[in-house]
């Protein structure tokens, strides 16, 4: 697990209250934390939905997981980190 990984999964872990089961799973195996990566057509057959609908539950854990960030620094640093997570990790 690379420092970006280990630091998105401190700050999701720490976030895991305002996260659902289905919400934290989706994130996790996702953005492959504690786990193998997986796109989201993989994670949707997993739980026996479309990706579309992984795409919602993602988006929706995202935007709960920046709204309970309390400072902006933590928060850029999350995004920041997702979003250079999915840069090095866009067509895999």
């Amino acid at each position: 697990m690379s420092i970006e990984q280990s630091d998105i999964r401190l700050e999701i872990d720490s976030m895991s209250k305002v996260l659902n089961r289905r919400e934290r799973d989706v994130i996790y195996r996702y953005y492959g934390i504690g786990t193998d990566r997986m796109n989201m057509r993989e994670i949707g057959v997993i739980w026996g939905v479309s990706q579309v609908r992984i795409q919602q539950i993602r988006t929706k854990a995202e935007r709960k997981v920046k709204g309970a960030l309390k400072s902006k620094k933590s928060r850029d640093k999350w995004i920041e980190k997702a979003a250079e997570w999915d840069l090095q990790h866009e067509g895999s």
